[in-house]
């Protein structure tokens, strides 16, 4: 899912810099950074709660797509008419960016 969702924005090794990142006007933030800005934590509900569009308007950068009403469409294109996202599979989404936070 990270592959086909985020990898263009945020860089494969989650660094922010994928290649679709470049007409931004602003650089994703390192995925691989968020337990080193959340005092050593991975803080799973903040994240699911911003790829699900569900902060506040004045958190939630203006270029981050709102997967709940999106979808993931590139992940599961016949999941439903609105390619919803599936729990485990979102589950999973949260556990390898866990996996993948630079040591604080």
């Amino acid at each position: 899912m990270y592959e086909k969702e985020c990898a263009s924005c945020h860089g494969s090794d989650g660094q922010g810099a994928g290649a679709e990142s470049l007409g931004l006007g602003v650089l994703p933030p390192a995925l691989s950074q968020l337990s080193v800005r959340n005092d050593g934590s991975f803080p799973h509900e903040f994240v699911r709660r911003f790829i699900m569009g569900q902060l506040e308007s004045d958190v939630v950068d203006k270029t981050m797509p709102d997967f709940s009403k999106i979808g993931l469409r590139h992940v599961y294109p016949s999941a439903g008419a609105d390619g919803e996202i599936l729990e485990g599979a979102f589950t999973d989404l949260l556990s390898y960016l866990e996996s993948i936070q630079d040591p604080a």
